[in-house]
C-alpha cells in the first residue's frame, strides 16, 4: 500500500483525544487527528474545512514508540470574559519522547501528494500543539514492500542512540538487557495480528480512541485500534 513514515519527536508533544475543558491529557501514542492534522497543514488545510474529513476517510495511522519520555503536567489560566474569574487549566506534554507514525493509504495519489506536501508545506507543523514544535524535519521516509515491518525498524532504528541515556538514568540493578519491547498501536482491529508485523508480539489488547472527524469543527467519533508490544533484539 501506498504511504510513508514519520518521525515525531521533540522536547514537547501532546496528542490529547479532545483539546478543550480545564483536563488536557498528552494521550498515550499520536492520535490520528493529530498526525493528519500535520498533513493537513503541510497541504494548507485551514481548521473546519471539509477536505479534513477526506484525509481522515483516506488515510490510516499505525505508531510505533520508540521511546516514551516522562508525562508532566503544566498550569494554566484562561481568561474567556474580562469581568468573570480566569479558568484553571491543566495541559499535559510528553517530555523527550519519539514516536514512528507510519502514514498508509489505498490512493497512491493521495499519497503521493501528501509526501510533495510534507517536501514544501504551506502551513507550519507542530506536535499536536502550537507550543510543540518538532526537533526533527517531519519529512517523509519510504516504508518498504512491508509496512509494519518497516515501522518497528525505524522505531528501533531510532532507538538505538537511546539506551545509553535511558540507562544512565536507572539504579546499576535496575539495567535491562537483552530484548526490549516496541508499544505499537495499529489503526483498526487486527486479530490475529499482521504476519508482516516482525518480531514476538505479546501484551495484545484492544480498545477505542476518539480521534476520527467525521464532520467539520470538531465532530470525532470513536475508532478501534490493536496494541500490542513487540520483542526486538537490542
Amino acid at each position: 500500500m501506498p504511504g510513508f513514515l514519520l518521525h515525531l519527536a521533540g522536547p514537547m508533544q501532546s496528542w490529547a483525544d479532545t483539546g478543550f475543558g480545564q483536563l488536557r491529557e498528552a494521550g498515550l501514542f499520536p492520535s490520528r487527528a493529530g498526525v493528519l492534522g500535520i498533513l493537513a497543514a503541510a497541504i494548507g488545510i485551514p481548521r473546519a474545512d471539509a477536505r479534513l474529513v477526506d484525509l481522515h476517510d483516506t488515510f490510516r495511522v499505525h505508531v510505533a514508540t520508540a521511546r516514551e519520555g516522562e508525562v508532566r503536567r503544566d498550569f494554566h489560566t484562561v481568561e474567556t470574559v474580562p469581568s468573570k474569574a480566569p479558568t484553571l487549566t491543566r495541559r499535559a506534554y510528553h517530555h523527550d519522547a519519539h514516536f514512528v507514525a507510519l502514514v498508509e493509504s489505498d490512493d497512491e495519489r493521495a499519497a503521493e501528494a501528501a509526501i510533495g506536501a510534507l517536501h514544501d508545506p504551506v502551513f507550519g507543523t507542530f506536535l499536536g500543539r502550537r507550543s510543540c514544535p518538532p526537533a526533527v524535519p517531519l519529512l517523509p521516509l519510504p516504508m518498504g514492500d512491508s509496512p509494519f515491518s518497516s515501522l518497528i525498524a525505524a522505531a528501533a532504528s531510532a532507538r538505538e542512540h537511546l539506551p545509553r541515556i535511558e540507562e544512565e538514568r536507572r539504579p546499576r540493578g535496575h539495567r535491562s538487557r537483552g530484548r526490549r519491547p516496541i508499544p505499537v498501536y495499529l489503526d483498526g482491529h487486527y486479530d490475529p495480528l499482521p504476519v508482516s508485523l516482525t518480531g514476538t508480539p505479546h501484551a495484545v489488547s484492544y480498545g477505542t480512541r476518539r480521534d476520527r472527524l467525521v464532520a467539520p469543527r470538531r465532530a470525532y467519533t470513536d475508532r478501534p485500534y490493536t496494541s500490542a508490544l513487540i520483542d526486538v533484539p537490542e
